[in-house]
């Protein structure tokens, strides 16, 4: 995805979080989203729809390691 001139990075739906994580069940991201205030996973609510950031994700996931 690229980045569009004004320099906003575009929201992405849910399918393609699922993709990009590599095919994880919707099921799964609705969950991690529900509970984003304790696991910090990075969701936008607009309307009735959820839509993320890959960057965020991306950041989320490095977070997410654990040594």
């Amino acid at each position: 995805m690229s980045k569009i001139s004004s320099g906003f990075e575009p929201l992405i739906g849910i399918d393609d979080v699922c993709e990009y994580l590599g095919d994880i069940p919707k099921k799964t991201v609705y969950k991690w989203s529900s509970e984003s205030r304790i696991n910090g996973f990075p969701v936008y609510k607009t309307g009735r729809h959820l839509r993320f950031r890959k960057s965020e994700i991306d950041t989320w996931l490095r977070n997410q390691c654990r040594n």
